[in-house]
């Protein structure tokens, strides 16, 4: 799944090597970062891993297995409440589940109960210190938090387990650009795209990344190729309307923003 990493950050870092001061799909109209407007809150993307019935099963055919394979299934049609209770069920039973421990803190991450699911990460990896899955998923939640330090540190160690993991290396890309380290974001990002060029969210930042940093066209190219792959995404539009503002399209930018305004519900 791809959503926003973080929900919230400070300020642009006074090291920022942001070369346009373009304005970005982050920024309300006053310019403040990590506030909701009419593309939508940040939280819609994410690049987190729920864990498959088949890693680390124990025994397909247990009770606890089958449990486990409904609440995904659940999970999948968006019945998360159900799913989030199931996974409750289970850990009751066995509070050293990784994997239920896993996806119910993507649940709680998802409803913005960011603390919640930090907790279950930090259990899960009591059973499992290295596992890159949970690390990857504590880290995004910790960005979620704006501890941007830790949740480096974390990504960091999540990669010195499986460097080429894809979800991990897009938070991390996500990361630096919330950071405004915008040319280290790039780096990380593209490379992510050179494994996985469906990746939206890998897109979507590239774009605003490009942006930060004065490209307009070529962050109109990486939206464009972002909106292919996610065409209902009000947040896309609403930054390809803002780069149409600033490259003096009015008429295309006010379409960009009707978009978005119409996907997010807001009309």
């Amino acid at each position: 799944m791809m959503d926003d990493m973080f929900s919230r950050m400070p300020g642009g870092d006074p090291n920022s090597q942001d070369g346009g001061g373009g304005r970005g799909a982050d920024e309300g109209r006053d310019g403040r970062a990590g506030e909701e407007d009419a593309a939508g809150p940040p939280d819609e993307w994410k690049s987190q891993s729920l864990a498959a019935e088949e890693s680390l099963a124990p025994e397909p055919s247990s009770p606890e297995e089958e449990a486990f394979r409904r609440a995904r299934s659940l999970e999948r049609g968006g019945r998360a409440d159900e799913a989030a209770a199931l996974y409750r069920d289970i850990l009751a039973r066995n509070p050293y589940h990784v994997r239920a421990r896993n996806n119910l803190g993507i649940i709680e991450d998802r409803r913005g109960n960011h603390a919640a699911a930090l907790e279950h990460f930090k259990a899960a990896l009591q059973t499992e210190p290295e596992n890159p899955e949970v690390l990857g998923n504590m880290g995004a939640a910790l960005g979620s938090m704006a501890r941007f330090d830790e949740a480096e540190e974390v990504l960091h160690r999540a990669l010195r387990t499986e460097p080429d993991r894809v979800d991990v290396r897009t938070n991390l890309g996500i990361l630096h650009f919330r950071r405004g380290v915008y040319a280290q974001a790039l780096s990380e990002l593209e490379w992510v795209i050179g494994k996985d060029p469906e990746n939206a969210a890998a897109h979507f930042y590239r774009g605003e990344a490009l942006n930060r940093m004065g490209r307009v066209d070529e962050a109109m190219e990486a939206l464009e190729q972002a909106s292919r792959l996610q065409p209902g995404n009000a947040r896309i539009y609403y930054l390809m309307g803002i780069l149409y503002d600033r490259k003096g399209l009015p008429v295309e930018a006010g379409a960009m923003y009707r978009r978005a305004r119409e996907l997010s519900g807001n009309r």
